[in-house]
């Protein structure tokens, strides 16, 4: 230390300050980073959680036109059966429908 001068001294304080200065600076860079992209990611898990539930409401949208479906072909059954009179190979389909509907086999 007796070698050393006070030029010297301020110099590595200078120094040793930028070096500091540049690590916070770094560091506050890769922070903001993380939290530039932390939105995107909370984003695309809101989207994927709303497809999931689209597809749900989907199949859920399914089942009642197929429900309406075996209803109208019931409802037409009984309906020729009234002006016919003789359409039992229809509702007998119409039956078998509605059994399998109700049932959950197709």
């Amino acid at each position: 230390m007796e070698n050393v001068t006070p030029e010297q001294f301020s110099t590595f304080l200078y120094v040793l300050f930028l070096l500091f200065a540049a690590l916070l600076t770094i560091d506050k860079v890769i922070e903001m980073g993380k939290k530039w992209k932390g939105p995107s990611r909370d984003v695309e898990r809101k989207l994927a959680n709303d497809r999931a539930k689209l597809d749900e409401h989907d199949d859920a949208i399914k089942v009642l036109k197929d429900g309406n479906r075996v209803a109208c072909n019931a409802l037409l059954a009984l309906l020729d059966h009234a002006l016919h009179n003789g359409n039992s190979d229809q509702m007998q389909e119409a039956h078998d429908d509605i059994i399998a509907y109700l049932t959950g086999k197709k």
